[in-house]
């Protein structure tokens, strides 16, 4: 029987840490990806994913990997502080 990927969190710090414990695949690499990326705050320092008890991982949960270490980059960080700051500065006006 299939085990559907489930996530478990803590904090080391200002660093999140989720295992992945069980399968990813195409059916939960979205919601995956978004409660990851729920899981980083304006002062989160990095996001480790532990992948020791993944037992099933394919392309789309490789795919949403490479993508979370894309926006991570911190000069992608910045452009989108900077996109929000803009977007907070015309809805003030």
């Amino acid at each position: 029987m299939r085990q559907i990927a489930q996530v478990m969190t803590e904090m080391h710090g200002l660093t999140p840490v989720a295992r992945i414990e069980g399968e990813v695949d195409m059916s939960n690499a979205r919601p995956l990806g978004d409660r990851l990326r729920g899981l980083l705050t304006n002062r989160s320092e990095g996001l480790v994913i532990d992948l020791g008890p993944t037992t099933y991982l394919d392309s789309s949960g490789i795919t949403l990997l490479f993508a979370l270490a894309e926006e991570l980059r911190p000069e992608n960080v910045q452009k989108m502080m900077h996109k929000l700051t803009a977007l907070k500065l015309r809805k003030k006006r």
